[in-house]
């Protein structure tokens, strides 16, 4: 029994060496009867983990770390080679007479973290402010004595206190801040919707006081206005490179977030309409403007000069179809905002041309514009019955009903294009308050309006055109060719659905029937004609050798392989960052036109590929032409929805550094320089 007793007490001598609690009970001081404090702590090894619990009687507070403009934080002086870390809850904000503090009311848990302290006992003094009417500066006098019983429910309790701490990530991942006049500015999204956002700030680098802020939620948009003046009050002169330290909470979540202000920002998220959004809506002009010249929408444009050529001189006849062109566009672009706003009330996927990710939308557009090559080639009576050919025919130009479809038709051919000016348009729309993005797409729409509004109010443009003749035959032959290659491109972006196999048998298909069709013809005698007739013969030789055989491998395919391209993901990005890497960020699909553009005109150089090769440089590919949430989410973190998607990463843009969606080899080589830092 003895050596049994005897066992127990080694036991329990044993476990108070690695386990040592200590509580100074509840405190009270008799100049402060308002508050009473208590202390827990905890020895672990060679660290002491406490607990200090403040409560405080109604109508008084206490101060966060960063008590604002009046007022002091709590401290614990402790004995020499004695140092604490505290971790701070989430504070509120107290606005009197003016002035404007963080801290707590009613009770608050704040965890601490000890090293250096060695014995059985640990002192040291807690000095605390206390406000509400008056302010009092309170010591309180601690001793922890390691050899109290074990308190079995601490570790509970400090693991419950450290929950209620920010973590540095969980709000958002895309914030921005910059200096506008004398106020601060920071824009962010979340994922979701912003449910009573609230922001806590430090002290800025170079002692700027930040004042009261404002901020404004629009669904996952938020901006943060915060006035801010230097030690003197004045304004400073630039906040530029200075570090910025604040606490942002978007209902019962918090994030602590440390970054640096910019200069000015990449995509202001402006709530209104702002300075920002009227700068957007010129690029929308300038974006809408520029599709007209895109291979997408040249098509169409086509078919309407041929339109013109039958109206002859009927000035009226000409203003009426442009003006219902336009009027189909417009409405095109209306119709599109009101899928992009049902979108964003869902909470789904946005993108600019995310439509052509459907392979029975791509389908439809394949059959419309093959439809309409034919209409040109003047197959329409050998296809279908006499009613339906009159009706498509009209849809070839001939009416308004038609004018109209093809306003329609030239803005679905131009939503996989990303000019310029249209990305930058597009990302602000995407990203800002409702009413904005209508903005935006309305002027999207005029843009692309205006080279047909422009002839239907001065129609003595089109007289210029030479006059109807023989000519417009030939004329027809070339504009249907022009379509038939738009179908031809539309089938290849059905490989990644279907397989290439799949698509090179649509093709062939095509070509046949329109070479069938073409010698059906009352044409025959045209050279023109003929030389249709072989090119599309040795096009769809080509594609049936490559139904039998393997595809050869191009020059341009084994420049573009030289690229030792790497799947893109946020680890990729973090973990080259974290080795000292530079990484150039490519996104783009098979239907995005600059996105091909910016490959043979810029990815494919020599110098370009090279650059990208190099031993420190990590080059990252996403490709959006199926759907992919992480590319979505990915393209949404940065305030973008339109591809081609270009970033670099380095030791000099540790944030990254968004490109121009069309690419300029020389600025490319220049950034990726720029990265080394």
């Amino acid at each position: 029994m003895f050596n049994l007793f005897r066992g127990f007490v080694f036991l329990w001598l044993s476990c108070i060496g690695i386990v040592q609690v200590a509580d100074t009970g509840w405190l009270v001081s008799p100049q402060n009867d308002h508050a009473r404090i208590r202390v827990q702590a905890e020895r672990e090894q060679n660290r002491i983990l406490a607990l200090l619990t403040v409560e405080l009687q109604p109508g008084w507070k206490t101060y966060w770390r960063s008590p604002g403009e009046g007022g002091v934080a709590p401290k614990i002086t402790w004995p020499a080679g004695v140092t604490d870390d505290w971790h701070w809850p989430v504070p509120s904000r107290f606005d009197i007479s003016g002035m404007t503090t963080q801290g707590y009311h009613d009770k608050v848990i704040i965890p601490i973290t000890l090293d250096g302290a060695a014995g059985d006992a640990l002192d040291g003094t807690l000095t605390l402010s206390t406000c509400s009417n008056v302010c009092l500066l309170t010591d309180y006098k601690l001793h922890l004595d390691f050899n109290q019983p074990v308190d079995e429910g601490f570790s509970h309790a400090f693991e419950r206190a450290m929950q209620a701490i920010p973590a540095t990530s969980g709000v958002s991942a895309d914030l921005s801040a910059w200096l506008s006049d004398d106020k601060l500015i920071i824009t962010g999204t979340t994922q979701g919707q912003w449910d009573k956002p609230g922001i806590y700030f430090d002290p800025l680098e170079g002692d700027i006081l930040p004042g009261e802020p404002t901020l404004k939620a629009d669904g996952n948009q938020l901006r943060v206005t915060v006035p801010v003046t230097d030690e003197w009050g004045d304004k400073p002169t630039s906040l530029q490179g200075k570090a910025l330290s604040f606490v942002l909470t978007n209902g019962d979540k918090a994030q602590q977030t440390v970054m640096t202000v910019g200069a000015t920002p990449a995509e202001p998220s402006a709530a209104g309409v702002s300075e920002g959004t009227g700068k957007m809506v010129l690029f929308a002009l300038l974006g809408g403007l520029i599709l007209n010249l895109m291979p997408c929408v040249l098509p169409v444009m086509g078919m309407k000069l041929n339109s013109v050529l039958h109206a002859g001189s009927d000035k009226r006849m000409i203003r009426l179809r442009f003006l219902a062109t336009s009027a189909g566009i417009l409405v095109s672009f209306m119709l599109l905002a009101a899928m992009v706003t049902a979108l964003k009330l869902t909470g789904a996927s946005l993108g600019w041309g995310i439509q052509f990710q459907n392979p029975w939308f791509i389908g439809l557009m394949v059959a419309v514009t093959f439809l309409f090559a034919l209409n040109l080639f003047g197959a329409f009576e050998m296809l279908l019955p006499s009613a339906a050919a009159g009706r498509l025919a009209t849809a070839g130009g001939t009416g308004l009903a038609g004018s109209f479809c093809e306003g329609i038709f030239a803005t679905l051919l131009a939503t996989p294009c990303s000019a310029p000016f249209l990305g930058t348009a597009v990302a602000f729309a995407l990203g800002a308050p409702l009413h904005s993005l209508w903005l935006i797409f309305l002027m999207l729409g005029v843009g692309m309006s205006l080279p047909w509004l422009f002839v239907a109010l001065v129609p003595k443009t089109a007289m210029l055109l030479p006059k109807p003749g023989r000519w417009m035959n030939g004329l027809k032959i070339i504009l249907g060719l022009m379509m038939l290659a738009s179908s031809l491109w539309l089938v290849t972006l059905l490989s990644p659905h279907l397989g290439e196999a799949v698509s090179q048998s649509v093709m062939l298909v095509l070509i046949v029937v329109a070479i069938a069709l073409l010698a059906m013809t009352g044409q025959k005698t045209s050279p023109l004609f003929w030389c249709v007739v072989i090119a599309l013969s040795a096009f769809g030789g080509y594609q049936l050798r490559g139904l039998l055989t393997s595809p050869p491998v191009t020059n341009t395919a084994s420049v573009a392989q030289a690229i030792p391209w790497q799947p893109l993901s946020e680890d990729a990005i973090q973990g080259a960052l974290a080795q000292g890497k530079r990484v150039f960020v490519d996104i783009s699909a098979d239907w995005c036109v600059t996105c091909k553009v910016n490959e043979h005109r810029v990815l494919n150089q020599p110098d370009v590929i090279a650059a990208l090769s190099q031993p420190d440089v990590v080059a990252l590919r996403g490709d959006w032409s199926k759907p992919s949430a992480f590319i979505a989410e990915f393209l949404e973190k940065r305030n973008r929805y339109a591809i081609p998607f270009n970033e670099v990463y380095g030791p000099g843009f540790p944030e990254g550094e968004m490109l121009s969606p069309l690419l300029d080899k020389d600025t490319l080589i220049a950034t990726l320089n720029n990265a080394k830092g």
